[in-house]
């Protein structure tokens, strides 16, 4: 029997992208959206299906995790970003709800099932959770909080045969940061392939490999509590 995954915002570009690698290791791969037209959005491929899921509510939570009832792996993609409007108290709201308490709903809705199968779970900070964001606070503020969330379930999920780890990603290119890789700002782009030491932007590709390591148990069973950069160095300078 094929081991089985679970990918929240697993239809956006980085979710989608670790769909396929773990698919290409013979895993049956689940991708969640938040309505259809972004799962009509991917295509259909063997052995990778979509399930409608709103991480900020319980009762859609549930629904997942009672039709998908045996799975191997958690991994925690879903997020938003509103940049300025974050500033706003309900968009502040919402982002942290989304991105911070969407991932503990995920992880504690699935920890039984993850400890039946020796699972793991890995989870989404970001880079901007090792300093602030200009424009982002509540992205900030949640991405801060999940690196913390991954480590306190790290200690607690480790007597249920869970390991809980994050990666946290650099600049990567995607439909979200498509505004900073055009003509449109061009010194922004200029200054963030300059930090960066290995001089390129970054792939959801990028991201797959070194999810699959820390899901791994033969990869990676001995590691668990880690916030793993995955930035092209970018986090090397001060």
């Amino acid at each position: 029997m094929n081991k089985k995954v679970i990918i929240t915002g697993g239809c956006g570009d980085i979710g989608f992208a670790i769909g396929k690698f773990f698919q290409s290791k013979e895993f049956e791969v689940v991708l969640t959206g938040i309505d259809e037209d972004e799962i009509n959005s991917r295509p259909k491929i063997e052995n990778i299906a979509y399930e409608l899921l709103d991480v900020t509510s319980d009762e859609s939570v549930k629904t997942l995790i009672k039709k998908h009832d045996n799975f191997h792996v958690l991994v925690n993609a879903a997020g938003n970003v509103m940049r300025e409007k974050e500033f706003e108290i309900n968009n502040f709201a919402n982002v942290v709800d989304v991105h911070l308490n969407g991932t503990y709903r995920m992880c504690s809705n699935s920890v039984d099932i993850l400890s039946k199968n020796k699972g793991s779970i890995v989870n989404f900070s970001s880079m901007l959770a090792f300093f602030g964001g200009k424009l982002s606070p509540a992205y900030s503020s949640a991405k801060g909080g999940i690196s913390q969330l991954t480590k306190s379930l790290a200690i607690n999920y480790a007597s249920k045969n869970v390991r809980v780890n994050a990666v946290a990603p650099g600049w990567i290119a995607t439909k979200m940061t498509d505004a900073l890789r055009s003509s449109e700002f061009p010194e922004r782009e200029k200054e963030i392939i300059s930090r960066t030491p290995l001089k390129r932007w970054g792939y959801p590709e990028d991201i797959a490999g070194p999810i699959y390591f820390l899901s791994s148990d033969e990869l990676a069973g001995f590691v668990t509590g880690v916030i793993l950069p995955v930035d092209g160095g970018y986090l090397t300078y001060p």
